[in-house]
This record gives C-alpha cells, structure tokens and sequence, in this order.
C-alpha cells in the first residue's frame, strides 16, 4: 500500500523543511557547548577531589609523624610477658595499666604518662594516647578529660573492638604505620579514627612498642571544609568499609552512614579516580568526581550540584524551541493562504480517482487549473479500460499464486534436507576437532615432563651434575613422574566415569582435614608463586564419602586455582553449614572465566583460548571429574566469575550426616619411627630391571634386607632354602605370573603364611578385586610411592 500525503500536509512539511535543519543545528552546537562544559567540570572536580586527598593524606601522615617523633622516647618495658599476636576474634585485657597507674610504674611508663597528656593538648581533636607491647599487652593510656571519661574501662575501651586488634597486629608483624577506618566509640558513640606506629629501640631493630592515637573524625571535617571547594558543592572521606568519615556539609546527618549506591557503583568502575554524573545523598542532581588514597585507602567523593551547570544550557534549549514554534506556526499560516484553490482543484482529482478506483461513475468537474482539466480527461478514458484488465489480471493472478504455491512447497523440501546435512555436517568437523586438539593436548601434556625426566636422566648418568644441583636433579625427575602419572590416573578416572565403573568407599568423613592436607600438597606450587593461601573452617559436621576421592575433587579445584592465579594472588577456602548441606567454597582472584566458557567449563575437554600455548598447560578434565565424582556423592559444585581478570569461585555442595566419630588412621612410619622395616628380610620378584632395584633401594632404606629376583623360577630357588618376612611380587611378569607364584607360596604349609603383596601397573577396581579374592594380603598400583610400599609392607608383616 503506497503512503498517501494531503496537499495541505505536504505543504506543510515544505516548512518543516526548512525551519528543522535550522533548529536541529542549532541544538547540536548548544549541545556540543554543552557536553564540552560538562567535560571540563569532570576535569574541575577530578583535580579538586586530588588536592581534597592530598591535604587529608597530609593531615594523617603529619598525625603519624607526631606518633612516630613521639616514639623516639624510649618507651620499652623492661621485660614485657610473652603473648599471641591479638586477633579480632581475641581482645586484649582491659585491666591494664592506666595514666592513673599505681606508684612505682616502670619509668618507661612514667615517661609516657609525662609526654602524652603535653601532646594530646597541642593536638587539635587527639581523645587519648595509647601505648602497647608488640604483643598487644595494653601498658598505658592517657586521654582527654574533656572527652573521656574517668574509669580505667573508658581508657582502653575502643581497644576491644575486632577492628582495632585486627589493626595492632598488622602494625606489630608488618612493623608499619597504618590508620584504622572509622570507628564509633563504644562509650560516647563519638566517631573517630585510629592511627598506630611502631616503636622501635634506636629507630631500627625489632618492633619495641606501638602507638596509637585516637582522633575524632570531626578534625576532618573541619579539614574538608577549610579547603578550596567549589560554593555549593559536597565532599566526603569514605573509608574502605566503606563509611562516611566526614563531609564538608551536613556532617551530623550523614557520617557513619553508607555511601550512596551510584557511589558503590563508581567506586568498583574507578579502581584509583573517576568523574560521572550521579545523586548526592540529599537527592540532588550533581556532577560527581572520586579519588583513592594509596596512603589509607580512604576516597574523596566530590558533587557539584547540576543545576548549577546545566541552568543555562537549558534556558538557551527554551529559547530555541520557542524560536522554532513560532517559525514553523508563521510558515503553516502561509501554506494554507496560498494553497487553497491548488487544494480545491486536486480533491476533484483525488474524488474522481477514488470513483475509479471503485467502478462507479463520476462526472469530473471543469477546473481553472489546465493540468487538472487533462487529468479528468485521462481518468474518464482509464475508467473504460479499467474493466477489461481488471478481469485479466484476475486469471493471470490465480495461475501465478498456483505456481507459486507448488514452488514454495518443493524449496521447502529441499531446504530441510540441505539443513539436516549442514547440521551433520558440522556435528562431524567438530568431533573431528574436538579430537585432534585433545591428542595434541595429550601429546603436549605427556611430552612436557617426561622431556625434563628425559634431559636430567641423561645428565645424571653421564655425571654432569653432582651436589645441590643432583638434589635439584631428582626433585625435578621425581616431580614431573609424578605430573604424568596424575595424567594417566585423571584419564583412566574419566574412562571408568563414562562406563560407570567408579567405585567409592564410603565413610563417615570431615571436610576440614582434607581440605588442609590438599593445602599441603600445593603448597609448594603457591609459595612458587608468591599466592597466599587461606583456610576458614567453620564446619562441625559430617558427610559421607569416600576420602580419597574427595581429597580428589578438592586437590583438582585448589591446583586449578593455583594454576589460573598469577603471581602475588590469593586463594581462600571456606567451609560452613548452609541448611542441611556442608558447603565448600574455594575462591581466588586469579584469571577468572570468560562468559563463553563459563557454562561449558565442567564439559569435558573444555580449555579456555591458548590454555596449553600460555603454558598453563591441563587436559580439561579435572574439572569434569570434579563434577562428576561429587555428583556420585549426592553433591552439586558450581562455578562463578565476573569474567577475565574477575578471579573465579567454585562452590561444592555435599549433604551433611549426623555427627560420628571418625577412626584415627595415621601412617604406620610415623607411628614407630623412621625405619619401620629393621630386621626384615624380603623377597622382590619384578622383572623390569629399573622397576626392581627401585624397589630394592626403598625397601633397604626403610631397614629391610631386600632379595631380588626377575622371575618366578628364581623367587621359588630363593624359598626353598629360606623363610621371608613378606614377598612383593609383580603380578604381570611374562611367562611364570605372579598369580602362579601365590599359589605356590599358599600350597607349602611352612609358607602359607607369608603375606605377599601383589604390585601392577593395572588400576582398574576390578583387577583389585580380582587379585585380593585369590587371597593377596595387598594389592599396590604403579608406580606406587615409596612411603606407601613400605607402610603395606610393614603393615602386613604385623598382622602376620
């Protein structure tokens, strides 16, 4: 349907033509002048918020300078009692010394009770003064009188806050100045802030004593209102709660109180400074500015109402649009003087085109506008064709919606099949990618630490190396086997969770112990990086699963995050009770995970982008075991992040028992000693020959005396004239197996009751099932560790 337009419309948008361009110009250069004032507001209250920070940065470091001129006086008890670090969770005694202490105080307390009370006077909004041992013993106080009161309690009374002592030690294990956020006084609910120096014998050395001053929160306040800020505008201090400190206006109303949320949002996009358009707590409009202190954390909000800005842009916008108005009213005025016969004239035109249009007759009236006249003309002649065309196009319509119909539904078909083979198409191309990056992946993974077994072997036997660098050798040897062997175990892991062989030994378990000895085992790795990790248990309760598994899922999480985490990061583990499931929470602020990968990331084989090229390296499928092997616990495990450079969280869910007391399993070498194996005599049947005297090294380092034979026949020579403690035997040696060797053993009454343990590279549950139900005392995987070979050993010769 073609879009129709009356004359009278059509005219008068000729006179929108012409007056909109006008006005449109005209608002875009009110709003270019618009836009670069607000740009140099932002510029205006960025430098303002800088040189706000930069005298309350003065202000604390000049209190931290008094503290610390303070602290030359020597101020060391003679023989201060040894005591933890205070803690949040552990305040310290408030039944310390006081300025009213006792006759005979040390004199390094009478020193202080003579220069505190001199100091607190010349420093404006100083409440007290406060001296401590580096272990948080409370030795001295000396305050305001004005502002405190009289009791020994009110002295050390904002020292008891988890704050505060959270504050102490910090400044007695980093031994530097630091500056509390703000506090409300638990006595006169006064707000105030801390500042606390360390004190040290000399100016150098350790950690002496420590100051702090108490300071009210109105000397900055006052210090915001003293500095050059725009007329109306608003500055806060927020600390890094984040609270309000102190404004230059409105300071009873607002302090102690929450920033405003579109603050909370400009503080997370704005890590240092920043300017946007935002709300002042009072509910007003402003242009709004930030900066951070590198020295307390602290941050400068500075407003500058809008009204102020805006007013006159907008009362210029006013004047235009009125201009405009009465430009575009004058012109349509015009448009309809003028335009009336041409209107009269063309609704003939338009009423005998409509009768047409219609098949109606219509007498065309005579027009004083000749190209109306023609135009009637023309109408009355078309009506008389309109008919016979009218009737064709009618036959000609039909054959052609038939054609098209028989065409639409044979593309229809066509398109179906083309799609269902793209789609296979495509299924295929990505199996066959998905597979070949997996073995190159596999190939990369298993190549990298056998090369460094490979090149410190080599160096090792041609004696190249020898001292802390053969130490190092081995270690490096020793720690990449171990690499590809947890390559392996994660691959046949995968293997029996897709054929759903997994096995679990449930018990009755606590997640805390587990969770420590993980903590243990990638300790190494995160002290490489300089990452700090951190455990908060909290969990009481008890879960049922099977611990080794577990210690699995959870060693998979803690190495994903060491590996993801860079350098100088941190990782924290929390356990605590969420209803009637244990909850385990392991986040870092590591790397974090894009948007895309983030619902695939329990997927197998799913990597981020260039994983193994950063050197990262991983299969991608620790994570899909994690999933996988916490779901057979009647589990869930979730993963969060914010996206790149975010950091990642990953929370396990486990359902929670009753409480039950857990056996007390601990290793048997540490139990009885170093060398649990003294007086033992062995036999050793293993016919690889590296394999063998491994296993005869361990067993003679742990006290044994290890016979070694490559095969059954020479095991059997080996019995017949002596008596074992215990016999280790490969199950898998080519002809005569061990297998044939217990049932020798079990066959001669003066040696059925030897234990033999059986060793195989086989770690499927069924080939352990297999082996102990033919009456192998054990039954160990390769390679197996050293500790645990002589654990079992010594284990089954006591049972013997």
């Amino acid at each position: 349907m073609t879009f129709q337009l009356s004359t009278r419309t059509i005219l008068a948008l000729i006179v929108l033509a012409v007056a909109v361009p006008v006005g449109l110009f005209a608002a875009a250069l009110i709003d270019s002048a618009w836009r670069q004032q607000g740009a140099v507001v932002d510029r205006q209250n960025m430098d303002t918020a800088r040189a706000m920070l930069v005298a309350v940065d003065q202000e604390v470091q000049k209190n931290a300078t008094v503290l610390a001129v303070i602290g030359t006086v020597d101020f060391a008890p003679p023989s201060p009692p040894p005591s933890a670090v205070p803690s949040a969770s552990a305040p310290a005694p408030a039944s310390a010394p006081t300025t009213e202490a006792a006759a005979g105080a040390p004199p390094a307390i009478e020193r202080f009770q003579q220069v505190a009370p001199v100091v607190i006077a010349r420093q404006p909004g100083w409440r007290a003064l406060f001296l401590l041992s580096p272990s948080g013993q409370r030795l001295a106080a000396s305050h305001d009188p004005a502002n405190a009161a009289a009791d020994q309690t009110a002295d050390y009374a904002v020292l008891d806050l988890p704050a505060v002592a959270t504050l102490i030690r910090d400044v007695a294990t980093s031994g530097h100045t630091a500056f509390s956020d703000l506090i409300e006084h638990p006595l006169d609910r006064k707000y105030v802030y801390l500042a606390a120096v360390p004190v040290r014998s000399g100016g150098a050395g350790a950690v002496q004593s420590i100051l702090i001053a108490e300071i009210s929160s109105t000397t900055l306040s006052d210090l915001l209102r003293r500095q050059h800020a725009p007329p109306n505008g608003v500055v806060t201090l927020i600390d890094r709660t984040p609270r309000i400190m102190a404004r230059s206006r409105g300071e009873e109303r607002f302090v102690g109180q929450h920033p405003s949320q579109g603050f909370l949002d400009a503080a997370s996009r704005f890590p240092e400074e920043g300017a946007w358009r935002g709300t002042l707590l009072e509910g007003t409009p402003a242009y709004s500015a930030l900066s951070r202190s590198s020295v307390t954390g602290w941050t400068i909000g500075l407003g500058l109402p809008a009204a102020e800005v805006d007013g006159l842009v907008q009362r210029s916008l006013w004047m235009l649009a009125g201009a405009g108005i009465l430009m575009v009213a004058i012109g349509l005025i015009a448009a309809t003087l003028f335009g009336k016969v041409m209107i009269r004239a063309l609704d003939d035109c338009a009423s005998a085109a409509e009768s047409l249009a219609s098949e109606t007759p219509f007498d065309f009236r005579r027009s004083r506008i000749s190209e109306v006249s023609r135009a009637g003309r023309s109408l009355t002649a078309a009506s008389a064709l309109q008919r016979q065309r009218l009737r064709e196009r009618e036959a000609v319509e039909a054959a052609r919606a038939e054609a098209s119909r028989q065409l639409q539904t044979a593309l229809t078909a066509e398109q179906g099949a083309l799609v269902r083979e793209h789609a296979a198409r495509e299924e295929a191309e990505t199996l066959s990618r998905a597979k070949d990056e997996f073995l190159a992946t596999l190939s990369h993974e298993l190549r990298t630490p056998l090369n460094a077994i490979l090149g410190w072997s080599q160096m090792l036997r041609r004696g190249q190396v020898d001292g802390n660098a053969r130490v190092r050798a081995l270690e490096i040897i020793e720690r990449n086997a171990r690499v590809q062997a947890q390559l392996v175990e994660d691959l046949l892991d995968l293997s029996r969770v897709v054929r759903g062989r997994v096995h679990l030994e449930m018990r009755d378990v606590k997640l805390g112990p587990i969770i420590e000895a993980v903590f243990d085992s990638v300790r190494p790795a995160a002290d490489a990086k300089d990452i700090t990790l951190s455990l908060d248990d909290s969990l009481k309760d008890e879960v049922a699963g099977d611990a080794a598994r577990l210690q699995q899922v959870f060693w998979n999480l803690l190495t994903n995050s060491t590996k993801f985490t860079d350098k100088g990061g941190h990782i924290q583990a929390r356990l605590f009770r969420d209803g009637s499931e244990a909850v385990v929470e392991i986040a870092d602020n590591g790397r974090g995970i894009s948007r895309d990968l983030l619902p695939h990331v329990f997927e197998r084989f799913r990597q981020g982008a260039n994983n193994t090229v950063d050197g990262r390296g991983g299969l991608g499928i620790g994570l899909s075991l994690v999933r996988h092997l916490v779901e057979l616990h009647g589990g869930t495990v979730a993963a969060e992040s914010a996206g790149d450079g975010q950091g990642a969280t990953f929370t396990v869910r486990l359902p929670i028992l009753g409480p039950r007391a857990i056996a007390d399993t601990g290793d048997r070498a540490e139990q009885n000693g170093a060398r649990p194996l003294d007086g033992a005599t062995l036999l050793v049947v293993e016919d690889e020959h590296d394999s063998r005297d491994l296993i005869g090294i361990t067993l003679t380092h742990a006290g044994g005396t290890p016979t070694l034979c490559a095969s059954v026949d020479d095991a059997i020579s080996a019995i017949d004239g002596r008596v074992f403690d215990a016999i280790i035997t490969d199950v898998g040696i080519p002809g005569t197996n061990g297998y044939e060797l217990l049932s020798y053993v079990r066959g001669v009454p003066r040696l059925s009751r030897i234990p033999v343990i059986a060793l195989s590279a086989r770690a499927r549950r069924e080939d352990q099932e297999s082996a102990l139900g033919v009456r192998f005392d054990a039954y160990l995987e390769k390679p197996v560790d050293s500790q645990a070979l002589t654990n079992a050993v010594a284990a089954m010769i006591d049972r013997s």
